[in-house]
C-alpha cells in the first residue's frame, strides 16, 4: 500500500493521495486503507518516513569528502523532477496540515542525517566551530535548494564543493590549520 502512495505521491503529487486512489491502485479495499490510516496526511507520513533514499556515504575521515559525498545524495533527489514537484508541493501544503507537515520533517530528517553525523563527530574532534547545527544544515543545503528550486538549474558537483569549501572556510575552528 505505501509503494501505491509513493506512485501516485511521484507521479501526481500529495492532492492525489487519497483512500480511494491509493486502495484502487494497491488491490485493497478503502476499508482496509482508513483501518490503517484514518488520515490520509498520516498515509502520505507514512509513505514518506519509509521512501528510499539514495545510500549513506562512506566515513573517509575526510571531513570535505564526507560533505560533498552527503550533499550528492541530496543532489541524487533534486536532480528527479517527480522528486522537486513532490517536495514543492509538501512545503505549500505543510503550513495548513500538520500531517504533511511532520511528513515534510520527517523527509528532511532523513535527507540530512548523514550530513549531521559528519558536523557533529567533527564539531567534536574540534574540527568546526559551529554552535547550530540547524544553521550548519541551512548553509550547506540552502544553496543547493536555491539553485535547483529557485534558479532551475542543475547542482553539479564544482557548485557542490564550492559550497562544501565556503561552508568549511567560515566554520572551521580557529585552533585548525585546515579542515582536513
Amino acid at each position: 500500500m505505501l509503494d501505491a502512495v509513493r506512485t501516485v505521491l511521484l507521479a501526481e503529487g500529495p492532492a492525489a493521495v487519497t483512500h480511494q486512489r491509493i486502495a484502487a491502485l494497491a488491490g485493497v479495499a478503502r476499508a482496509t486503507m482508513y483501518l490503517h490510516w484514518p488520515e490520509p496526511g498520516q498515509l502520505l507520513l507514512d509513505a514518506l518516513t519509509e521512501m528510499p533514499l539514495p545510500q549513506t556515504v562512506a566515513e573517509t575521515g575526510n571531513l570535505r569528502d564526507g560533505l560533498i559525498g552527503a550533499l550528492g545524495m541530496v543532489r541524487t533527489l533534486l536532480a528527479q523532477p517527480a522528486v522537486v514537484a513532490v517536495f514543492l508541493q509538501l512545503l505549500a501544503r505543510a503550513e495548513a496540515d500538520p500531517l504533511v507537515d511532520a511528513a515534510r520533517r520527517a523527509l528532511n530528517t532523513r535527507a540530512d542525517t548523514a550530513i549531521r553525523a559528519l558536523l557533529a563527530r567533527a564539531a567534536r574532534e574540534g574540527r568546526l566551530a559551529i554552535d547550530d547545527p540547524e544553521d550548519a544544515i541551512a548553509q550547506l543545503l540552502g544553496p543547493l535548494l536555491f539553485r535547483r528550486l529557485v534558479q532551475a538549474r542543475a547542482v553539479d558537483d564544482r557548485f557542490t564543493a564550492d559550497v562544501v569549501d565556503a561552508f568549511l572556510a567560515h566554520t572551521a575552528h580557529p585552533n585548525q590549520p585546515g579542515h582536513e
